[in-house]
């Protein structure tokens, strides 16, 4: 009587080719052999985690081929997978080395669709100053000013110089007018994330978050970028805000909102 004691041979690495902003992955691995006994008809158990040692917040399940698709979503970060193969005979073989996948936001920079790391975050390169140039003559300080009186039969250049006076006058009252009038807040309305360029509700939010103290003077540029992400981040821990990813969702959103009387 011969009896099976060996081990099936240890399932290869897992890889995924699901792009980052995907919440069910899709992973496979080189299969795993058995000589002897075979394998069982579900040989696969494999597990995840966002601890990399697998100590702790680990799901399993099992699968019947060399492939596995989650069926409940992952949380933005980084999950660790790894699987082992058992025998008819109840041998186990080790765990694979663990594959990598990072979960990023909608728009955040990522390395494509191989479920590697990030890369480091774009850097805003700072403007070239703009070569010195002969400055112009003063403007006189704006206000009302006089409007020449017509003669009965006025030359073109005369009534030209009355026109010139006449929108002169206007636009320094339109702009008295504006001083007076109270300005309309917007409220805000999408989802913003790391890696937004140049755009106005980016901008909208860095100034809210200068003036609350969150962010440094100067940084409403438009682009979400590493500055921005850490302020939302220490917004979201100062308003008890979770999960604290520095996404401005939903929860963040109506904080804000809820701060600017809208």
């Amino acid at each position: 009587m011969t009896y099976d004691i060996t081990a099936p041979s240890i399932p290869g690495k897992p890889a995924t080719a699901s792009f980052p902003t995907e919440s069910l992955p899709v992973w496979s691995w080189i299969a795993s052999s058995d000589s002897l006994s075979g394998l069982t008809a579900a040989p696969y158990t494999v597990q995840w985690s966002p601890d990399q040692d697998f100590l702790s917040n680990v799901s399993a399940s099992t699968s019947t081929t060399n492939s596995f698709t989650h069926t409940t979503d992952l949380a933005f970060g980084v999950w660790y997978f790894r699987t082992k193969a058992s025998d008819l005979a109840n041998n186990d073989s080790s765990f694979s080395t663990a594959g990598q996948f990072n979960r990023h936001y909608p728009g955040a920079a990522s390395s494509g669709p191989t479920g590697q790391s990030a890369g480091p975050s774009p850097s805003v390169s700072p403007s070239p100053s703009p070569s010195p140039s002969a400055s112009p003559s003063p403007s006189p300080a704006p206000g009302l000013v006089p409007i020449p009186e017509l003669p009965t039969n006025p030359t073109p250049e005369q009534l030209q110089s009355a026109i010139t006076a006449i929108l002169q006058n206007i636009n320094y009252l339109q702009a008295e007018l504006n001083k007076l009038q109270p300005q309309i807040i917007q409220p805000f309305e999408r989802d913003l994330y790391f890696g937004l360029i140049n755009d106005s509700e980016v901008q909208r939010l860095q100034e809210f978050l200068i003036n609350k103290g969150y962010l440094e003077n100067g940084l409403n540029t438009g682009n979400f970028y590493e500055k921005t992400l850490e302020a939302v981040k220490a917004y979201q821990q100062a308003k008890n805000i979770t999960p604290v990813f520095g996404y401005f969702g939903p929860k963040t959103r109506q904080a804000v909102n809820l701060e600017l009387g809208l």
